[in-house]
């Protein structure tokens, strides 16, 4: 189908957002034919996770597991668990693993199934089992074809790596640092080999790789904040808010690890907290709020007037955040095709939240939302 080989190039080609407007729209044209494919909702969610937008990915995947009788139930069931580590339910994540497991193809999905297993890991802090799993996944994705997977693979290996490195030289153990930092070296090499092969392929394999050579920094003792600032903005660039936060929680760690100014490491974290706040993020979440009281970090900027705005319509219609995203773009004028493809979302979970809005606010159509919606925006001065 044409919509699921484009989804995959859109998401190869750092344009995961195209991938899931487009990921939305030909659901919604295979669906009016009674049709469903499990391969293009999961491209969807995957790319709907990549950018953030994980409510709409929460119910997109959800909706998709409910009605899966296909083929491939475990690229779902694993999308539904990558979102499940992200927000922090671990043990819905284990389950949906688990029922993953056993439609699973005997390459474990070229290793994914596996890394998978390393980030549920990671943020339950089994350092080691998250190396293993790491190990077992790059097993799986030896092939050239597979090299922009290795350096994925290797980026989260390296974080398992820098936090046992840590660990040992916090015990003085001197031989086991050693033995973390020859393992690191040999992840480092693979991801700057994969990555060199997987350029041609992909511009994900320099996010990656940027990832990859901070934590490996990490795991040798300090990364420079440079090295996280550099990732977090090639992140951005590729349109996955998401992974630049991480970055930027790094990004602040490192500079109050250096000394800096509470001002200097606070601008970053600030970015990390804005973002993991908005997708529900709450693993990273809690490191970003646990570093801003070790450090004494303010992580709330001054509320501009927009925001003042926006806060002040929610609480007066009694209306969601993404409600009052929706009447924003009604009272511009923006069909519900407009909406979805601003939100990135599918034109009927436009439909729903519209048809929501009207209800709350009694209005009868579009054009009166519209004006209850001017009547609530203060005149700009001049």
């Amino acid at each position: 189908m044409a919509y699921v080989g484009l989804t995959d190039v859109y998401t190869m080609l750092g344009r995961p957002r195209e991938a899931a407007r487009l990921g939305a729209r030909g659901l919604e044209v295979i669906r009016g034919y009674g049709v469903e494919n499990t391969v293009l909702e999961a491209n969807y969610v995957e790319a709907l996770l990549a950018i953030g937008e994980w409510d709409t990915a929460d119910e997109a995947s959800a909706a998709a597991l409910r009605a899966v009788t296909a083929n491939y139930p475990y690229m779902l069931l694993g999308n539904r668990a990558d979102l499940e580590i992200g927000r922090g339910r671990f043990d819905e994540a284990r389950a949906h693993l688990d029922a993953a497991h056993e439609t699973l193809r005997p390459d474990r999905g070229l290793g994914i199934y596996d890394v998978l297993l390393a980030e549920l890991a990671l943020w339950e802090r089994r350092w080691t089992e998250a190396d293993q799993a790491v190990q077992d996944a790059l097993a799986r994705a030896s092939s050239r074809q597979a090299a922009q997977l290795r350096v994925w693979f290797c980026a989260n290996g390296l974080r398992a790596q820098a936090e046992l490195a840590a660990l040992a030289r916090a015990r003085r153990d001197s031989d086991g640092h050693a033995g973390w930092l020859d393992r690191a070296e040999r992840l480092i090499t693979i991801a700057r080999l994969a990555a060199a092969e997987a350029a041609a392929i992909t511009p994900s394999a320099a996010g990656w790789l940027a990832l990859a050579e901070a934590e490996y920094e990490r795991a040798r003792g300090a990364a420079p904040s440079e090295l996280w600032s550099e990732a977090a903005r090639t992140w951005e660039r590729l349109e996955r808010p998401p992974l630049a936060a991480y970055c930027h929680w790094r990004e602040a760690e490192a500079l109050v690890t250096g000394g800096a100014s509470r001002t200097e490491a606070g601008a970053p974290l600030r970015e990390a907290y804005a973002v993991a706040s908005r997708i529900g993020a709450e693993p990273l979440l809690r490191e970003i709020q646990l570093l801003a009281e070790r450090a004494r970090l303010d992580l709330a900027p001054p509320i501009t007037d927009s925001q003042r705005e926006r806060q002040s319509v929610e609480e007066i219609l009694g209306l969601t955040p993404r409600e009052a995203e929706v009447l924003t773009l009604v009272a511009r004028g923006y069909t519900n095709r407009e909406i979805a493809a601003a939100l990135v979302i599918s034109v009927k979970t436009a439909s729903v939240h519209v048809s929501h809005i009207l209800r709350k606010l009694g209005a009868p159509n579009r054009l009166e939302a519209a004006a209850i919606a001017h009547r609530l925006t203060p005149p700009h001065g001049g």
